[in-house]
């Protein structure tokens, strides 16, 4: 099973998704991928501010609502995280020495 996606699949799934992703789609990008991916990670790096939050986005069509929608940044944010994670980083020292920041 590999630890993260290739550049080619970072990119086949930027051009699938060019608005961003939901969280299905963002945890499907990677499991569908044999990456190992879940809604609780997504949620515990958001929490650690490791990836960005999602931004609601309405849709089309008369009571549809809106979405929560994750730029596609956070494609790449979660294969780094997964990349450092195989060679052995733990999430805390990702956090403070890699990539901490605000949105």
């Amino acid at each position: 099973m590999p630890a993260a996606l290739t550049e080619a699949q970072i990119r086949d799934i930027e051009v699938l998704h060019p608005a961003g992703l939901t969280s299905q789609e963002l945890v499907n990008a990677f499991s569908s991928r044999k990456v190992r991916f879940s809604e609780a990670n997504l949620r515990r790096y958001v929490q650690l501010g490791l990836v960005p939050r999602s931004r609601r986005v309405g849709q089309k069509g008369k009571h549809l609502g809106s979405r929560g929608m994750y730029p596609l940044r956070a494609v790449r944010r979660i294969n780094t995280i997964k990349r450092l994670m195989s060679e052995r980083y733990t999430l805390e020292e990702i956090q403070t020495r890699f990539l901490a920041f605000k949105d």
